[in-house]
């Protein structure tokens, strides 16, 4: 971690734990409109554990989580999803400090290291799936790109992979650019940085050169590292015994696209199908959609309302409750920004 990076997140340590001291971010909790807040989660891991290093903003610890699960459920009202959204609905006064815990894409560590710690504290939540992946060893494109730069440092060949990038025909300057910057990062810290910075920029071009150039990625990196891996995602027997235990699903598309780049029909097939897969299951879907990458656009709100969708979510932190289907904002929970209850509550509802 750089030194200006440090001194920020000092900077921030030092304001949540006093505005948590002070009982400041309690008051600003109380007065806070709207009263309830949407908490966003993806992975409960460490990048020891996932084999690579992660996106900063992917993952939370398990004993982070351990310690966000004993402050909410000591010091919160965290209901359902489904829940809040019907009081939402019916127009009936949320309480104060009400929180929602929602998982994104179904990743296996949701299964053993969430569940239990859901299930001790009682605490309700909801899992997106990305239904293509489920019980799958395959994963998203965002961590094939990052396992690949990842093993590739660990392995010493990062510094011939990027001659390789720089040599390929029609590799982007976009994602040359930051490649060359992972090179002289050591750190896993800034490591994460260079791999959140690749990704960005893969996300920046369009969809076909976005594909070609992640497949040329890919395709170079296992001429030296054997990209295979363990499961990574739940299965539907684990995601039944989590329903058992009052854990809801629901849709994140079948194959995880950005639906703002897809056709209307395309769009269509995407959120039915993967509606349809989890109702085979004997699950009951969640009522809410959420959009993969937080990715929507008028059409995709189109589709969805003519699919009978009424909720929505993104990523961003302000509420449309005039759009049909309404978008609902939600906190995003980092690990490095949360570690302790006092950042946990400060980024809920402060910053």
């Amino acid at each position: 971690m750089s030194l200006s990076a440090q001194i920020r997140m000092a900077l921030r340590r030092g304001a949540a734990e006093a505005s948590q001291y002070t009982g400041l971010t309690a008051q600003i909790a109380l007065r806070s409109s709207p009263s309830w807040k949407i908490l966003m989660y993806h992975r409960i891991t460490t990048p020891q554990e996932a084999g690579y290093v992660l996106q900063p903003g992917m993952y939370v610890r398990p004993k982070t989580f351990e310690r966000h699960a004993a402050f909410l459920a000591q010091s919160h009202n965290v209901v359902a999803l489904d829940e809040l959204v019907e009081m939402i609905s019916s127009g009936e006064p949320v309480p104060s400090r009400t929180v929602a815990l929602t998982f994104d894409d179904g990743w296996l560590d949701n299964y053993t290291h969430a569940f239990p710690v859901l299930r001790k504290h009682k605490l309700p939540a909801t899992v997106f799936l990305a239904t293509a992946f489920v019980g799958s060893s395959e994963t998203l494109w965002t961590d094939q790109v990052a396992r690949a730069l990842d093993l590739l440092r660990k392995d010493g060949e990062v510094v011939r992979f990027s001659q390789d990038i720089k040599d390929h025909e029609n590799m982007p300057s976009l994602v040359v650019s930051p490649i060359n910057r992972l090179v002289d990062r050591p750190s896993n810290q800034a490591v994460g940085q260079s791999v959140q910075e690749v990704i960005s920029a893969l996300q920046s071009i369009a969809p076909q050169q976005r594909k070609e150039t992640i497949a040329a990625l890919i395709k170079l990196a296992e001429r030296r590292v054997d990209l295979n891996t363990e499961r990574s995602f739940i299965n539907w027997d684990e995601a039944r015994e989590m329903a058992a235990e009052g854990i809801r699903f629901g849709c994140h598309t079948h194959n995880h696209l950005r639906l703002t780049e897809l056709s209307s029909e395309d769009m269509l097939e995407e959120v039915e199908f993967s509606k349809q897969k989890i109702l085979s299951q004997e699950l009951k879907p969640s009522k809410v959609f959420c959009y993969p990458e937080g990715a929507w656009n008028v059409e995709t709100q189109r589709v969805l309302a003519s699919d009978g969708w009424k909720f929505a979510l993104g990523v961003g932190k302000q509420a449309d409750l005039s759009a049909e289907p309404k978008l609902l904002p939600r906190v995003g929970i980092h690990d490095d920004i949360t570690q302790t209850p006092g950042m946990l509550n400060f980024r809920i509802w402060v910053y």
